[in-house]
């Protein structure tokens, strides 16, 4: 493990060289599978996740179903219920599209959080963001229309994977919505009428960025720039 692998996680970007070099001795590369699910309600959580790449989210689960809450990739940590020192939590975490990540058991996680002030100082941001972005998330299920919501979240996705041909099933685009599966049918087949992306047997291509950007609510835009002011590195894939 160096330096330069731990920096590719934007949170652990923002340390100090001093920190970076503690930090790297505590870490270790797992790979996060499809489908894989990172840490369940009400479980204790083993370690913490820095992502280098791929896609995964939190996501709230109930009798009816499962509904994504937060997508994580490069710019985030999966695992914020142990730095808030509570060991679980209502909420899980599960990867949709392969990658890698940094993992650290939560004995040298805590270490670190009460030796450096730096990492508590990044997480406490990260914290906040994450806290307003759910918020928006909820507003926006309320307010806007699905096809909108629909190119917010392809979006979210596409910043994340950093390619433009990757794999998301119409299951996944119902659970990250919250709706059911014949509803995403309609607005993937808007966005893909519209000539912004294509979608074929579980794979989304983004054809057109700018339209998709376009054609998405201003919540993508809020939440996004929000990131780029706190941690001066922007997640938008332009």
């Amino acid at each position: 493990m160096n330096a330069e692998t731990v920096r590719r996680n934007v949170l652990l970007s923002q340390l100090s060289t001093r920190d970076v070099t503690v930090i790297v001795s505590d870490v270790y590369a797992v790979e996060l599978v499809a489908g894989a699910e990172l840490y369940s309600p009400g479980k204790d959580i083993a370690r913490v996740y820095f992502p280098l790449s791929g896609l995964s989210s939190l996501v709230a689960t109930s009798r009816a179903g499962a509904v994504d809450v937060g997508p994580i990739g490069f710019d985030g940590m999966i695992g914020l219920p142990v730095y808030l020192d509570a060991p679980t939590g209502l909420l899980g975490a599960m990867v949709h599209v392969k990658g890698e990540a940094l993992a650290m058991d939560v004995q040298a996680f805590r270490s670190l959080i009460d030796c450096f002030s730096g990492f508590d100082r990044v997480l406490r941001h990260y914290v906040q963001w994450t806290l307003t972005g759910m918020g928006v998330w909820v507003a926006c299920a309320r307010l806007h229309e699905i096809q909108q919501r629909c190119a917010r979240w392809l979006l979210m996705a596409h910043d994340r994977v950093r390619v433009d041909h990757f794999p998301l099933t119409q299951e996944y685009l119902a659970q990250m919505l919250g709706v059911r599966r014949p509803t995403v049918s309609v607005a993937a087949s808007i966005l893909q009428d519209a000539g912004l992306i294509r979608y074929a047997r579980g794979l989304i291509t983004i054809r057109d960025r700018a339209g998709l950007e376009h054609a998405a609510c201003e919540c993508y835009g809020n939440v996004t720039d929000d990131y780029a002011r706190i941690f001066g590195r922007g997640l938008r894939l332009s």
